[in-house]
């Protein structure tokens, strides 16, 4: 393993993962290039493996500050709050993730799935995690399961699926949307 020289030591993980979010963001997508990365943070290809065992190491440890920062911060706050019925829970969470920019990284990341199987089965599973936990969610705060579900996908595929329109909607009118969506199905 190659030792990162003093400039690259600053330098941690978060630091790594962060621009490759950044530049899956920029690119739409494209696929995670070490070289490339290390370029655009100044730094040399010692860094990244001072922090990375090899690039699948690198590919799971974004995936899983991904699901990490945007997928678990949101079942946190789901689990903290008390809500009273199942389209109060949706609203709450709407707000959330709009105000707090947790969509930011949906596309790019869905867009790198399609590109590389491993990405792909990662988001898989971190969707079914999504799917099962707010259709339990729901299912506690009084909807029958199967509608549940289909609120469920219809939810999630609705906020995923707003990022590819054209022209492109403001973040208000996606949360706008969303609420709409909540508002008429439940």
């Amino acid at each position: 393993m190659a030792r990162a020289n003093q400039k690259d030591s600053r330098f941690t993980k978060e630091h790594w993962i962060q621009k490759a979010l950044e530049v899956l963001s920029q690119t739409g997508g494209a696929k995670i290039h070490i070289e490339k990365l290390a370029a655009k943070l100044g730094v040399t290809k010692g860094s990244f493996y001072w922090h990375f065992e090899s690039r699948n190491d690198f590919v799971e440890q974004v995936l899983s500050y991904w699901e990490e920062k945007y997928t678990q911060v949101i079942f946190d706050h789901l689990v903290e709050q008390q809500h009273s019925t199942p389209k109060e829970l949706v609203l709450d969470l709407t707000a959330f993730i709009f105000d707090n920019d947790l969509m930011a990284h949906e596309m790019p990341i869905r867009s790198w799935a399609v590109q590389e199987t491993r990405v792909q089965q990662r988001v898989e599973q971190i969707d079914a995690s999504r799917q099962k936990f707010m259709s339990e969610k729901l299912v506690e705060l009084g909807a029958d399961k199967a509608s549940a579900e289909a609120f469920t996908s219809q939810f999630i595929c609705f906020a995923h699926c707003q990022g590819f329109m054209l022209p492109p909607l403001t973040m208000e009118k996606q949360r706008e949307h969303m609420n709409w969506l909540a508002n008429t199905c439940l």
